[in-house]
C-alpha cells in the first residue's frame, strides 16, 4: 500500500509479487539466455571461466522452473538435455543444492485468503511456542494488511514478551494507516487512543486524517487537530520530536483552517528551540518488522 498527500506520505511494502512481462521481450530473454546455457559443456580442467561446469549447471537448475512454466517446449526440452548432460561433470555439492526458496519465488503470487488458510493450517501444527508466536505474527500482519481488527486477536496470543511488544506496536500503526487511508476518522481516532505505538505517529495519523477530509467536514477535521495537538503536548519538550509534530499539525491546519495556522506555527517555532538536536531534515520514522515483511515509513515535512 501506498499514499502520499501534502507534505507527508507513509508507505507500506508487502511481499514482493512477480512482474508480468510482455511475450515478445520474454520470449527474446529465454531465446538469449537459452543460446548461452545450450553451450557445449567445457572438458574438466580446460573450463574457460573461475565459474566452470559446476556454475553451469547450477544457472540451468535453478532457472529450469521459469523455463518449464513460460518458455518454449523445444528451448525447455533442450535445456533439460543440457543439465543432464552437466550432471556427470560436476560435484555430488552442486547437485545437491536446494532451489526451492527461488522456485517458491516463480509460482504465481498467492492471493491474501490463500495465505491466511496457509498460515492457520501450520498454526495447526506448529509444534512449539516460537513457531506458534511466528505463524500469529503472520497472521496479525495479514489482517493488518486489510484492516481487519483480528489482526490485534492473533498479536495477543504471542507468547514472546518482547516480540509481542513489537508487534503489537507495529499491528495498530498498520490498523491505523489502513483506516487513514479510508478516511475513516472514528477509527482512527480510536486508535490512536488505545494503540500502543509512540505519540508522533499518532500525531501524523490524525493530523494527516485531518487533511484528507472535504471541507463539509471541517469540524472534524478540527477535532483531529485538537487530538493531535493534545497528543503532541505529551512529548517531552526536549525531544526532537516534539517540533516534528507541531510542524505535522501545522501542515494540517494549513489546509484545514488557514487563518489559524500561525498560531500552529508558533507553537512549532517554540517546540524547535526548545528541543535537543532538531536540524528539521531528518524528517523520517520507520516502523518495521521483518517477521511479517512490513514496513511502515512516514515521511514528513517542516517547510
Amino acid at each position: 500500500m501506498g499514499f502520499t498527500a501534502g507534505g507527508a506520505s507513509i508507505e507500506g511494502y508487502p511481499g514482493q509479487t512477480r512482474p508480468e512481462v510482455a511475450p515478445t521481450p520474454q520470449l527474446a530473454f529465454f531465446r538469449t539466455a537459452a543460446g548461452i546455457l545450450l553451450r557445449p559443456p567445457a572438458v574438466p580442467g580446460q573450463e574457460q571461466d573461475s565459474a566452470g561446469n559446476d556454475g553451469h549447471y547450477l544457472v540451468i537448475k535453478q532457472l529450469m522452473p521459469l523455463f518449464e512454466e513460460r518458455a518454449p517446449a523445444a528451448l525447455t526440452a533442450a535445456l533439460r538435455q543440457q543439465l543432464e548432460a552437466l550432471a556427470p561433470l560436476t560435484t555430488q555439492d552442486t547437485r545437491d543444492r536446494d532451489f526451492s526458496d527461488f522456485r517458491s519465488a516463480m509460482r504465481p503470487a498467492k492471493k491474501s485468503e490463500d495465505w491466511e488458510q496457509t498460515y492457520l493450517n501450520q498454526l495447526d501444527h506448529a509444534k512449539t511456542s516460537a513457531d506458534r508466536d511466528r505463524i500469529n505474527l503472520k497472521l496479525g500482519g495479514l489482517y493488518a494488511e486489510r484492516g481487519d481488527a483480528r489482526a490485534r486477536d492473533y498479536v495477543e496470543k504471542i507468547d514472546d514478551s518482547e516480540l509481542h511488544t513489537r508487534a503489537r506496536s507495529f499491528i495498530d500503526a498498520r490498523l491505523t494507516a489502513n483506516a487513514m487511508a479510508r478516511k475513516d476518522t472514528s477509527r482512527v481516532s480510536e486508535l490512536c487512543r488505545t494503540g500502543q505505538f509512540v505519540s508522533l505517529l499518532k500525531v501524523y495519523f490524525l493530523s494527516q486524517t485531518a487533511k484528507l477530509l472535504p471541507p463539509s467536514e471541517n469540524e472534524k477535521a478540527l477535532t483531529l487537530i485538537d487530538l493531535a495537538t493534545t497528543e503532541a503536548r505529551r512529548i517531552d519538550g526536549l525531544d526532537p520530536d516534539s517540533p516534528r509534530a507541531f510542524f505535522a499539525i501545522a501542515n494540517a491546519m494549513l489546509v484545514v483552517n488557514r487563518a489559524a495556522v500561525w498560531g500552529t506555527v508558533s507553537d512549532a517555532i517554540k517546540a524547535s528551540n526548545s528541543a535537543d538536536g532538531f536540524g528539521g531534515e531528518d524528517g523520517q520514522l520507520l516502523v518495521w518488522m521483518s517477521n511479517v515483511r512490513r514496513r511502515l515509513t512516514v515521511h514528513l515535512s517542516w517547510k
